[in-house]
């Protein structure tokens, strides 16, 4: 696998990194990247013209539109936005509008929607949206999944050429927990660490607001460790390691009330029911993760 670029925006420094601003104002705080200027593009230079480009971005909150996605084959020979070419796939979420979105960008603010599949995404929620451009083709993949396989035609040849690729917000306010861009056709393995966090896990076990918050901050990230250990690089449906590393985290959770080994949760009659933790904390990850790292 070619790995063009990669980044985490952990330093907090894009310029650094190679990123461009090409519109918006762009920034990197706690670890993603963040447009709060509204619309926005982030590109860098993948070197070659089929490129597949990868970000994990987290939707923004409730009560507003968001449109963020990614770009490929950006360019303009001006290096204006305004004269800018480039294929791109956008998350769409609001109250009345949740797809995913294909689209070109023919001379700047000339958006044509050329493909599209209706998806129940969710507010403040983290998906990985590949975007990959080799030939004549563009694809999409969502969680791993291809969604949509497109054939550029007519004007759309235009798009044939530009190295750049990255992220662009159209509406609203969403943040990229990391991006990088590889050579078409390749895998791309995803961030363990951005499959859960914090507020996910204290739903899941019923953890009030402000409790146990760095016991919860503790679990997530070994129980990632440990399924991104277990899967030693092998490619693993987003879904399925997203519910694995859940429900890991959860068991190390309730470790904390089980010294014994045995927890007791609560019943809808407002009884208690005992229940043994087992001993290894990968226990429930083991018959989601096999499957694939293991195949019969």
């Amino acid at each position: 696998m070619a790995t063009f670029w990669s980044d985490d925006f952990a330093d907090g420094d894009l310029v650094a990194a190679g990123w461009v601003a090409r519109a918006g104002t762009w920034q990197a705080v706690s670890g993603a990247a963040d447009c709060p200027s509204g619309a926005g593009t982030l590109t860098r230079d993948a070197g070659v013209t089929d490129h597949r480009i990868r970000a994990v971005i987290r939707t923004g909150l409730a009560g507003e539109d968001h449109d963020a996605g990614v770009v490929a084959r950006w360019f303009s020979a001006t290096g204006s936005p305004a004269h800018a070419f480039a294929i791109g796939a956008a998350i769409r979420v609001g109250d009345e509008l949740n797809e995913l979105e294909l689209y070109s960008v023919l001379g700047g603010t000339d958006n044509a929607r050329v493909s599209w599949s209706e998806r129940p995404f969710e507010y403040s929620s983290d998906y990985q949206l590949e975007l990959e451009v080799q030939g004549d083709v563009a694809r999409v993949f969502l969680d791993g999944d291809q969604v949509i396989d497109y054939q550029l035609t007519g004007q759309e040849a235009q798009l044939a050429v530009g190295s750049n690729g990255g992220l662009r917000q159209r509406s609203g306010r969403s943040l990229w927990l990391s991006a990088a861009a590889v050579s078409p056709g390749d895998a791309l393995l995803f961030d363990w660490r951005t499959l859960v966090d914090a507020a996910r896990l204290r739903a899941f076990v019923g953890a009030g607001p402000g409790e146990h918050d760095e016991l919860i901050a503790d679990c997530v990230d070994e129980a990632a460790q440990l399924c991104s250990d277990f899967a030693a690089g092998v490619q693993v449906p987003m879904a399925a390691a997203r519910r694995a590393v859940l429900e890991v985290a959860a068991d190390l959770f309730h470790r904390r009330n089980a010294p014994n080994g045995v927890q007791q949760f609560a019943l809808v009659d407002g009884g208690y029911a005992p229940q043994r933790i087992a001993r290894d904390p990968m226990a429930p990850a083991y018959p989601l993760l096999r499957r694939y790292v293991m195949p019969l």
